[in-house]
């Protein structure tokens, strides 16, 4: 077949046709503008639509001529494309959403709403007021000492009052708790007593049996409740003031021994839980760094870590609120005078804000996990 320039086989213009029923397709202008090797296969080439586009389609004639498939030289053709080509259609808006998992707020209030409704949690509320009302009065104090004048009489008398109706306050909604640590004794369970399930068969230990094979800690804190509301009792005008005052020392003594007893348990525990996260950290290590060892693990010893990071620095920080009532004590048991007030003041308040700042954490935890 000859190809005659000034005959062409096709139309001159894209929107006239010399003959009836022979339409043709319009050359796009990014098409004419490149040149085809070729201007007789020209002719045979289609217009590819991409599916997934918005514009419109526009169908095909059924008098033009369809595309024919060029053989190659290896005999394969390259008119049709693989039927397992995957697609170009572009994803549409819908395909690409992601179901995201609702966010859970706990807010603020619902937990200190939650938290004073015990009475733990108001009788640290009031130990934050009654100590801060204290910290009033000792800078009201350096104030007189260096104007050399009295400032707020009737504010200093009011603190005065309200400090010591709070400490009594505190000491009622703490009656009573002598209960938790003489149900631990009196029904201990499985877990905490080894080979409790074999031996309940055998035979049933005595009362006193318990109390002598209880924990130390336990039975630190059963003395220590106990003559607590004894010397609330003597406050409340139950009981005789000598009683109230010997029972009164007797907490103290109790409340310093369980406290030492509470320093040595958290050292342990922290000692146990620092060499855990130490192995973890190593395995780690040799499985990201030198290929060693199953790498489908490293996600679960990862959210370990996190997880023993975390209760170490609670630890800590019972550490240290442990450290403040030791400081506290002590002065009421060896009975130290030299700066009594501000150091009781300031130890005391801080043991109250590290003691709610574990209250609040607990219970906003309790809350989010309730709530999924």
């Amino acid at each position: 077949m000859s190809y005659n320039p000034e005959n062409p086989p096709w139309p001159s213009t894209a929107h006239s046709s010399s003959s009836a029923g022979s339409g043709y397709f319009p050359t796009p202008d990014h098409e004419s503008s490149m040149g085809s090797p070729n201007p007789a296969y020209a002719l045979h080439s289609s217009i590819h639509i991409n599916p997934g586009s918005e514009l419109p389609h526009q169908a095909l004639s059924p008098l033009s001529p369809q595309s024919q498939a060029r053989p190659r030289k290896d005999g394969s053709h390259t008119g049709s494309a693989p039927k397992n080509r995957p697609s170009s259609i572009p994803l549409t808006s819908s395909s690409r959403i992601i179901k995201s998992a609702p966010i859970i707020l706990v807010r603020p209030e619902e937990v200190w709403r939650e938290t004073l409704k015990t009475a733990y949690g108001r009788d640290k509320a009031f130990k934050i007021m009654q100590y801060t009302m204290r910290v009033l009065l000792l800078g009201h104090q350096r104030t007189v000492s260096v104007l050399r004048k009295p400032i707020g009489d009737k504010v200093v008398g009011r603190l005065n009052i309200a400090i010591r109706h709070l400490s009594v306050t505190r000491k009622c909604l703490i009656l009573f708790n002598w209960l938790t640590p003489l149900i631990q004794i009196t029904s201990p369970s499985e877990t905490s007593v080894p080979f409790a399930s074999s031996a309940a068969g055998l035979s049933s230990p005595t009362l006193l049996h318990r109390f002598l094979h209880a924990p130390p800690p336990v039975l630190l804190d059963l003395f220590n409740s106990v003559f607590d509301d004894v010397a609330t009792f003597s406050k409340l005008g139950l009981v005789g003031a000598g009683i109230g005052r010997r029972a009164g020392k007797l907490a103290d003594w109790m409340w310093f021994a369980s406290t030492l007893a509470g320093l040595v348990e958290v050292g342990a525990e922290r000692s146990m839980v620092k060499g855990m996260l130490s192995e973890l950290e190593r395995r780690i290590y040799e499985a990201e760094v030198e290929k060693v060892g199953d790498l489908s693990t490293l996600e679960g010893d990862e959210d370990e870590v996190k997880k023993l990071r975390s209760q170490y620095g609670w630890l800590g920080l019972s550490r240290v609120k442990l450290y403040m009532d030791l400081i506290f004590v002590s002065y009421n048991v060896f009975e130290l005078q030299r700066a009594r007030d501000p150091v009781q003041t300031f130890t005391g308040l801080f043991a109250a804000l590290l003691s709610s700042y574990k209250m609040y954490e607990s219970q906003r935890s309790e809350l989010f996990k309730s709530a999924t």
